[in-house]
């Protein structure tokens, strides 16, 4: 017998009932059962009565306590008699009875009344899952998970016999969260939430201890919920107003400091604590709530260190940074916090476009010397030279093969590079005077690149066969594969362009201040991001439903603009006219 912890008061209680928040029995049932039980004259009877709900139905339908997979009670007490008994709790006992709520059980003990009116008696009761009954009695197995107990069951029990009410509580096993509703906290899987990171309203939630058997914990015999926030920075607990009733509060507005990065999980350690005399253990859990990758429109801009540094091509690097290549005659790199680092070339001549390639180092068109760069993420800078002069390399792409492709927009060729080797192959475009300019590797096994004097699409396989396709489309620049394996390309007459790998095309008009598209990549959320020329940031849906949002630095996106996505779920491009690199969370 555990010591006795906690006195109840049963003084405004009649009988005795294991069930939770008062689920009784209805008073006919008291008697429907048999009392013809003998017992000698000096005993008084107890009554045991326990309601086993029926099973829940539906993912969200919880049943009170006792547990709906209760199948033993065991009773202790230690008075003028001493009873240990396990009674089973199922449609097999001759004691139970089916009715609409679940299985209602009775038991009679026949136990010493109390000479005086104090409580004389006092015990444990408990529920556990599992049940093994002989002819000489029933028992709970070693395997057996404790559902709900109290260690501290006092009692008086007059001559005449009594039936006490009683409530048990549950043994938890972990804690689970239950959004209420209004909130946008998403359940992705057990113990797993997903959350807008530009989510201001505050989210109302309710934790809940949970039993061996799976089985929440409600009502009076619940366990006491505790929810701390492992970043409070980026979403706080406070209190609610019932109890167990939590708020997840992210901050109150949106600030490029407090957006955090798409994907980011805060960890919510849940403490589950049987109420005090309980026979169970505090249990605890983690829940994690994952921010999604939705856009916020909050604009960060940061000045680079060199002036006139002129900022083009902009891509995500192998260091989870964004890497972009400055006319000026550097490459730089900035964090997702904002610090920036430049490297000078060599050569200090002027690279345009740059990508990550398949051997981990970021690789680049350099126009000013007409070769293909490499700079590895230690700031190591090597050179290969292009074999048609004055051929102005473009944009680079890494491909399916694994080599770098890029675009000679004086050339009139598609170029490929393997990583390793000095030999550089090239391959004319059928139209004279096309000025290939941006390339990307499409879902196909291909290479898609944009005409900008032609107004064409075009497509070279990995051999160097290369094929176009007319758009209608008048000066396309910036080419990047959607989510929706059909490839985007950014039209600077106003036009946004899709075609299919099988050549169909259609355009989409993008009205001020939208402007002029020159960039375009796949975007974190489905849709595709461009940036405008000459100060917009644009968004295009895949039924071809355009937003935009303007940059704030006037005038700062210009022909030369790149526009990438982070490792952290942002947009970022590049602003030549402003010497600027901006971040849109």
């Amino acid at each position: 017998m555990r010591p006795m912890s906690r006195l109840f008061s049963l003084a405004a209680f009649a009988s005795f009932l294991a069930g939770c928040a008062g689920l009784g029995a209805p008073p006919h049932l008291v008697g429907s059962f048999p009392t013809a039980l003998r017992v000698p004259a000096h005993t008084a009877n107890l009554r045991v009565n326990v309601l086993v709900p029926n099973p829940p139905r539906g993912a969200d339908v919880r049943p009170a306590y006792v547990s709906a997979f209760a199948r033993a009670m065991k009773v202790e007490f230690a008075g003028p008699t001493r009873v240990d008994e396990t009674f089973a709790l199922t449609g097999r006992s001759r004691n139970c009875k089916r009715i609409s709520r679940g299985l209602f059980c009775s038991n009679i003990l026949a136990l010493l009344p109390c000479p005086t009116a104090a409580n004389c008696y006092r015990g444990e009761i408990a529920t556990y899952d599992k049940v093994r009954c002989t002819p000489s009695g029933c028992a709970v197995p070693p395997s057996a998970h404790l559902l709900s107990a109290n260690d501290l069951v006092a009692f008086s029990l007059p001559p005449q016999g009594k039936i006490l009410h009683f409530t048990l509580d549950g043994d938890p096993v972990s804690a689970e969260l239950f959004v209420m509703p209004g909130s946008t906290l998403k359940e992705t899987s057990q113990n797993h939430y997903a959350l807008s990171k530009c989510e201001t309203a505050p989210q109302k939630v309710v934790a809940r201890g949970v039993d061996a058997a799976g089985e929440q914990i409600v009502g009076a015999g619940s366990p006491t919920l505790t929810l701390r926030s492992g970043d409070s920075v980026h979403l706080a607990v406070e209190s609610g107003r019932r109890r167990n009733e939590f708020i997840l509060v992210p901050p109150s507005t949106l600030q490029s400091a407090t957006i955090p990065n798409a994907g980011t999980t805060v960890v919510l350690n849940a403490k589950a604590k049987p109420l005090h005399g309980s026979l169970g253990h505090t249990a605890r859990a983690t829940i994690d709530v994952t921010f999604d990758d939705t856009v916020c429109g909050v604009f960060t801009e940061y000045p680079l260190p060199t002036a006139s540094s002129v900022p083009s091509g902009i891509t995500l690097g192998p260091d989870s940074a964004v890497w972009f290549a400055e006319s000026a005659g550097k490459i730089g790199r900035i964090s997702t916090s904002g610090t920036i680092q430049e490297t000078a070339l060599p050569t200090g001549e002027s690279p345009l476009g740059i990508t990550t390639g398949s051997d981990g180092a970021l690789w680049f068109t350099d126009g000013g010397t007409n070769a293909i760069g490499r700079i590895t993420t230690a700031g190591s800078v090597t050179e290969t030279s292009i074999p048609t002069s004055h051929s102005t390399p473009f944009e680079i792409a890494n491909g399916p093969d694994g080599a770098l492709w890029f675009t000679e927009y004086q050339g009139d060729k598609i170029g490929r590079l393997a990583p390793g080797s000095a030999t550089i192959a090239e391959y004319p475009v059928p139209t004279a005077g096309a000025h290939p300019a941006g390339i990307t590797s499409g879902p196909d096994g291909a290479l898609w690149f944009t005409e900008y004097s032609s107004g064409k699409i075009g497509r070279s396989t990995v051999s160097g066969g290369i094929s176009e396709f007319p758009t209608g489309a008048m000066v396309p620049v910036g080419i990047a594969t959607g989510k929706d394996g059909a490839l985007w390309f950014a039209d600077c007459d106003g036009l946004i362009g899709r075609i299919t790998t099988s050549g169909a095309s259609e355009l989409f008009p993008v009205s001020s201040p939208g402007g002029l598209p020159i960039a375009i990549t796949a975007g974190p959320d489905g849709a595709m991001w461009f940036a405008g020329c000459p100060n917009s940031i644009g968004r295009v849906t895949t039924d071809g439903s355009v937003t935009t949002y303007t940059v704030p630095v006037a005038d700062s996106i210009t022909f030369y603009s790149g526009i990438a996505r982070g490792a952290d779920g942002a947009l970022w491009f590049t602003q030549p006219s402003s010497d600027r690199i901006g971040r849109l969370q």
